[in-house]
């Protein structure tokens, strides 16, 4: 039996920016986060990815997680994380995947990916993350 050892293209990956935390403080702390891909829309999530920072709320009526939204009212008015992973958003949205999500670590707020709208960070955001220091 041959291996086959050819070069070949599977699909197209960049390197993961975690440039906005601080050291790996809190690393090893990772929970599991479920998410609600049907929440990720709008100008921040056209490119098919959601940005590891991602500011994360809680779904109280699901237990998954989508994008923090000030102004929402189903749970996810509360940050409670940030998104570890970048992660690709499935064509089918109604697709069951967790990824990780970080609560309590070093964070450099000018370098998280998204500066307004959902999944942004906020004065609120902020106040709900009291386990993240914020440089």
């Amino acid at each position: 039996m041959a291996t086959d050892i050819s070069v070949r293209t599977v699909g197209s990956y960049g390197a993961e920016d975690r440039s906005w935390t601080i050291g790996e403080h809190g690393f090893d702390m990772t929970e599991n986060a479920p998410l609600d891909y049907t929440k990720f829309t709008g100008a921040n999530f056209t490119d098919g990815y959601i940005k590891s920072g991602c500011v994360l709320g809680l779904v109280t009526a699901t237990g998954k997680y989508g994008p923090y939204d000030d102004a929402a009212t189903d749970g996810r008015q509360t940050a409670v994380g940030m998104l570890f992973n970048t992660t690709k958003i499935p064509s089918n949205t109604a697709t069951v995947a967790s990824d990780a999500i970080l609560t309590h670590f070093l964070c450099r707020a000018a370098r998280l990916p998204y500066a307004s709208g959902l999944g942004a960070l906020d004065a609120n955001a902020r106040t709900d993350l009291r386990l993240v220091r914020f440089i």
